[in-house]
């Protein structure tokens, strides 16, 4: 009776605190106010030093029983110490380039301090590029750049083509000379070095192979293009010496394979292959010109080189304007293509004139008489 009495003289006495859900107060729980458990889950103290001042029972109101005495000392400072495990792992914020960029496209607000590490920036930077969004890339190029030093910079930027042309316009815009000149030199460099390397390779894998044939270790890409084009111009395309599996591998334009390419056949006088260089197959089977070069580049290259007159007319048709096909012709001294342009436009007295300027008795000339006398030309003149 006496305890059940106790009990309750205990639970309805005014100096004690209750345990009350709506009391705004530090309530304490099992000796331990709030504050305190606010304070422990902030790392504001160590566990380990102050467990045993912590866990006193003179913090405690004297006649509430501490909190030892519910559950052991080794299982408080478990709960603890997990406690404040799981607090710092939510302030860590989380690496997450995706949701980054989804945010920047979105154009929600962003923050790119977390990305600390190279590695971060550098997944930040590849997803940037991945988006396709100039505006996201180069956010995320001036975020690198702040945080960065610059040859780590440079050599992220170099790497990556789509980014270095929207930083480079990015200088240009901003009138950042300086930066501009810098970054363009540092871009020659790369590239030149890089194309280097790469034909360096194609040296040393094309002297292992049965198709050798002498070439000096430090050629340069069309070079080693010329030789292939000399050498291994019937190779298969996915042969490795071949000169347009060459040209693929070294980025080589379409320019530059066409002149080496046409220069390097016509010099061996192999007529049969100028065609395929400049040509391809038009409507119905017929042959349409397909170049990079102009007409005239082309014309002249076949004219260096002692090209057939039949070769250069051919060529020579491809030019619509006939005055301008005209003056090429006499320039090349194409005497047949002379005489079939002045029979298209039907003139007679200029064939004429041109006919007395050949020689006597020669090709030219016989071509010159019969086309005069052809019977199916109305003569303008």
């Amino acid at each position: 009776m006496n305890s059940a009495k106790d009990d309750e003289i205990y639970w309805n006495t005014s100096d004690k605190l209750v345990f009350n859900f709506e009391d705004n107060e530090e309530c304490q729980i099992f000796g331990v106010s709030q504050t305190t458990a606010i304070c422990s889950q902030a790392g504001t103290f160590s566990v380990d030093d102050d467990a045993d001042d912590y866990l006193k029972s003179d913090i405690t109101p004297s006649n509430l029983k501490p909190l030892l005495s519910v559950i052991s000392e080794k299982t408080l400072t478990s709960i603890l110490k997990a406690e404040n495990l799981h607090n710092v792992h939510q302030e860590k914020p989380l690496v997450q380039p995706d949701i980054t960029l989804r945010r920047i496209l979105l154009g929600q607000p962003f923050m790119l301090e977390q990305y600390k590490s190279l590695a971060s920036k550098t997944e930040l930077l590849d997803s940037a590029i991945a988006s396709g969004d100039g505006n996201a890339i180069l956010i995320v190029i001036i975020f690198i750049a702040k945080t960065l030093k610059q040859s780590l910079i440079q050599r992220l930027l170099l790497e990556r083509p789509e980014a270095v042309n929207i930083y480079i316009r990015y200088l240009a815009t901003t009138l950042r000379t300086n930066e501009l000149t810098d970054l363009l030199t540092l871009l020659v460099i790369f590239q030149n070095v890089r194309a280097f390397q790469r034909c360096c390779q194609w040296q040393v894998a094309v002297k292992a192979t049965e198709f050798s044939k002498p070439l000096d270790i430090h050629s340069s890409v069309l070079d080693c293009l010329q030789n292939a084009c000399q050498h291994h111009w019937n190779a298969s395309e996915g042969s490795l010496v071949s000169p347009t599996n060459l040209s693929k591998q070294h980025d080589v334009s379409p320019r530059q394979y066409q002149c080496v390419a046409l220069t390097t056949r016509a010099s061996m006088q192999a007529w049969d292959d100028i065609e395929s260089i400049v040509l391809t197959k038009g409507w119905l089977g017929s042959k349409k010109l397909q170049t990079s070069l102009a007409i005239e580049d082309i014309l002249q290259i076949l004219h260096e080189n002692q090209a057939p007159s039949s070769l250069l007319a051919k060529f020579l048709s491809y030019i619509d304007d006939l005055d301008r096909r005209l003056s090429l012709a006499k320039k090349l001294q194409c005497h047949r293509a002379v005489i079939d342009i002045f029979v298209l436009q039907r003139d007679r007295v200029a064939l004429s004139e041109y006919k007395s300027s050949l020689h006597s008795q020669s090709e030219q000339y016989f071509y010159a008489e019969n086309a005069l006398c052809a019977s199916t030309v109305k003569w303008k003149n």
